[in-house]
């Protein structure tokens, strides 16, 4: 099992400003370590899930001036939120091409037998 590793926030100063103390980590997710798998429930689900032993975060400290919140539990650095900011389709095309994929997608999947 990983243990929660409780970090000492007064080792360093906010790596985006230089300046105020670090409080916090990018909670960015760069890397997956786990396979696709199924479960029976959502018990096992989250144990298999717990965070961090199945993926790796960006992890870069920073004050809480220089953090962009996402939700209430999560924050980014300026860099990945600036890659969370595009992860919408950019114009109404695009997602109206998306929209009629999925149909056509989901118009095949039907007639399988």
């Amino acid at each position: 099992m990983n243990d929660v590793i409780e970090p000492d926030f007064r080792l360093g100063l906010c790596a985006v400003c230089g300046k105020k103390p670090a409080t916090q980590f990018c909670d960015y997710i760069i890397e997956y370590h786990n396979n696709i798998m199924f479960f029976r429930d959502r018990e096992t689900f989250n144990r298999a899930n717990r965070r961090g032993e199945q993926y790796e975060t960006c992890d870069l400290p920073m004050c809480m001036d220089c953090t962009k919140e996402i939700s209430r539990d999560h924050g980014l650095c300026p860099h990945h939120y600036e890659l969370y900011l595009q992860r919408e389709l950019p114009d109404k095309f695009q997602q109206r091409k998306q929209s009629f994929a999925k149909g056509y997608i989901a118009s095949k999947s039907l007639n399988i037998f």
